[in-house]
C-alpha cells in the first residue's frame, strides 16, 4: 500500500517501504525496529502490571489464612469488648492531654494543682 500526499510546494511523501521525506528515506529496518520495540515495551508494561495484581491477590489471600489460623489457636481471646475497648481510647486521650500540657517544672507550677 502506497500513500501519496501533496505538499505545499508540490513535494509528495510516500509511504510504502519507507517514508520519503525532502531530506532523504527513514528506511524500512527502523521502522520495523521503532514498532517492535514499542510492542516489547507495551508487553512488558502489561505483564507486569498483570504480575504485580497477582502477588497483591496472592498476599490478600496468605493474609487471610493466617488472621484465621491466628483467631482459631487463640480462642476468641483477641476479640476485644466495646467496654474495654472505650476504657482503653479513654486512657489514650488522657495520656495525649497530659503529655500535650506544659511541663509544671518548666512554668515553676505544682502540677496536681490545676487537675483539682
Amino acid at each position: 500500500m502506497t500513500l501519496v500526499a501533496g505538499g505545499p510546494i508540490g513535494r509528495c511523501c510516500t509511504i510504502s517501504t519507507g517514508i520519503l521525506w525532502e531530506d532523504g528515506a527513514i528506511e524500512q529496518v527502523v521502522v520495523d525496529e521503532g514498532i517492535r520495540l514499542t510492542l516489547v515495551g507495551i508487553g512488558t508494561a502489561f505483564a507486569l502490571l498483570l504480575l504485580l495484581t497477582l502477588v497483591v491477590a496472592l498476599m490478600g489471600v496468605v493474609v487471610r489464612r493466617i488472621a484465621r489460623a491466628g483467631e482459631r489457636s487463640s480462642g476468641g481471646v483477641g476479640k476485644a469488648d466495646p467496654e474495654l475497648r472505650d476504657r482503653a481510647l479513654a486512657a489514650v486521650v488522657g495520656v495525649g492531654i497530659m503529655r500535650a500540657r506544659p511541663s509544671a517544672s518548666a512554668a515553676g507550677d505544682n502540677a496536681r494543682s490545676d487537675l483539682v
